[in-house]
């Protein structure tokens, strides 16, 4: 896989689009386009018009099925800079399995669900998580957990095998 040419940021964090991604990632990024890539809020109208109304106004958002995500990420492309939204994990391998270009992902927040476990105060992992995330590194696939742009970047694999025995 050969990365994207311009500066493209992924991040994993089941709420998507919300305060502290846009005060905290797209101000010290200096984020000019945000994508979000979910199959689930590509087909609703009102997550949508809500999403866009939660973008500062200098920022393009703009919002893909996973396929779409696939087929945009081919053409030209000439954003400054670019912030991938997804809302879980599995989009992330589906993204890969497709021959979407994956840069560095930043996984910043995963809801508590039953059969989870914290990997930190923002990011929990059920056993569905572990084998995408196992498949994911054996691929080569860097991922690191980091909350806000202030906060250490953790090497996600390392800290999944320091929670997950």
């Amino acid at each position: 896989m050969t990365k994207p040419t311009t500066t493209m940021r992924l991040r994993v964090d089941d709420r998507l689009l919300h305060g502290q991604v846009v005060v905290t990632w797209v101000r010290d990024l200096a984020i000019k386009t945000i994508w979000i890539i979910s199959d689930r809020v590509a087909s609703e109208p009102i997550e949508i018009a809500l999403l866009q109304s939660a973008v500062p106004f200098d920022v393009q958002l703009e919002i893909y099925t996973t396929q779409e995500a696939v087929e945009q990420i081919h053409k030209p492309y000439t954003a400054q800079s670019t912030m991938i939204m997804v809302e879980n994990l599995q989009t992330i391998l589906e993204l890969y399995e497709l021959g979407f270009p994956l840069p560095d992902i930043n996984v910043g927040g995963l809801r508590y669900q039953p059969g989870k476990i914290a990997l930190n105060r923002a990011v929990y992992v059920g056993k569905e998580d572990v084998e995408i995330c196992h498949n994911l590194e054996q691929q080569g696939i860097v991922m690191t957990l980091q909350i806000v742009p202030s906060d250490y970047r953790m090497n996600f694999y390392d800290r999944l095998r320091k929670k997950w025995k």
